[in-house]
């Protein structure tokens, strides 16, 4: 059968070589295509990520604006009352330390000009007196459990302290009590110069807008985004992800996931975002098979169209033909040939028209021939007899 029909010897090693050619050409888009969408999802885990330190940048420039403002106030209405300077020792909370003064008014303990301040500009202030190595707050509208956190101290170990301990002024992200505040410190010299105490101003960060953009980010379908502080913990991530989702990727182990981090200098923040891997390659296989399968589906199409045309423009033509030579080889020559065509096998048509109409000539004139011989013979023979 296969060695008998020219269409099944040409429609076969057609569709072998298409179907090579999409084998071959699906390991390569396979390949190409699997980096093709780690680079978009790398692009898109990078976009999102500047998105958020975009909202990190706008919110710290428009707070440390309103923080620098309510600290003018807060230093000028000091000022207003008097001269700093440092009282004998007092009890404040559980420590005894040295009274802050302004113009000679004491301020442990008092709390007008905090609260002042507050109710003008919001926010928070403390005072802090400077007690040896220690800045101890003596008037504070902070609170820890409802209470004034008076008698606490500023974190030793904080970027606050490192400033403060050489005399400079320190503007930037704390935690205090546990929550984010962008704050603003500036020393209390007195008269000689020299740094006893500090004024405090802060806002709590409000992380909703920040929390809610974070919170909706989504990278494939388990990806996530996590914003991270200086210490690792996890201030808040997208909420499809689960804690022990994140922190095994994390971890040290965490091979079967793409990360990235970018980081947010002025408060320590980190942005980090990751993605399996394995949704990579499910993604670039759906995509191969459905290339695939389109392509399979286009070429069979395209070679059934070429069957088509190869029979009615070709094995039908010859089929005629060797019909007709047929006919001819059993001595019929009645067919009427029609040339439906000019290209190969219109021409072979009309070449076997004009062969049947040479072989009737010839078989006429061949006829003729005879007829005559036979006529003269028979005329002669009639002579003979008479």
């Amino acid at each position: 059968m296969f060695k008998n029909s020219l269409q099944i010897r040409f429609i076969i090693p057609v569709s072998l070589l298409v179907i090579v050619l999409i084998l071959g050409g699906a390991v390569g888009f396979s390949f190409s295509e699997g980096r093709r969408i780690e680079s978009e999802v790398s692009e898109q885990a990078q976009q999102k990520a500047n998105n958020v330190i975009e909202l990190l940048g706008v919110t710290d420039a428009l707070m440390m604006q309103q923080i620098h403002s309510a600290m003018n106030v807060f230093v000028e209405r000091s000022r207003a009352i008097g001269a700093a300077s440092l009282g004998p020792l007092v009890q404040v909370k559980e420590r005894s330390v040295p009274n802050l003064l302004f113009g000679g008014k004491p301020q442990a303990g008092q709390f007008d000009l905090v609260d002042g301040l507050v109710k003008a500009v919001g926010g928070t202030a403390t005072l802090f007196v400077k007690h040896g190595d220690e800045f101890v707050r003596v008037s504070t509208n902070v609170k820890r459990e409802g209470e004034r956190a008076i008698g606490t101290t500023l974190d030793p170990n904080g970027q606050a302290m490192a400033a403060v301990r050489s005399g400079q002024a320190y503007y930037g992200k704390v935690d205090i009590l546990g929550e984010p505040y962008l704050t603003g410190y500036e020393p209390i010299r007195n008269d000689k110069g020299e740094v006893i105490g500090l004024w405090y101003v802060g806002y709590k960060v409000d992380m909703a807008a920040l929390k809610d953009v974070v919170g909706r980010s989504r990278l494939l379908q388990s990806g996530f985004l996590a914003v991270v502080d200086e210490s690792g913990k996890v201030r808040f991530r997208s909420t499809h992800a689960a804690d022990e989702v994140v922190g095994r990727v994390f971890k040290a182990d965490a091979a079967e996931w793409t990360s990235s981090k970018q980081g947010f200098a002025p408060w320590g923040f980190s942005i980090v975002a990751a993605y399996p891997k394995s949704e990579v390659t499910q993604l670039s296989h759906e995509r191969t098979v459905a290339i695939v399968v389109t392509g399979i589906a286009a070429c069979a199409l395209l070679i059934g169209l070429l069957a088509l045309l190869l029979r009615r423009l070709v094995i039908v033509p010859l089929k005629t033909v060797m019909s007709a030579a047929l006919r001819i080889a059993d001595g019929d020559l009645s067919m009427q040939l029609e040339v439906t065509s000019r290209d190969e096998t219109g021409q072979l048509m009309g070449a076997m028209k004009t062969m049947v109409a040479k072989l009737r000539q010839v078989i006429d004139e061949t006829q003729a021939v005879v007829a005559a011989a036979s006529a003269g013979d028979l005329s002669r023979r009639i002579d003979l007899a008479d």
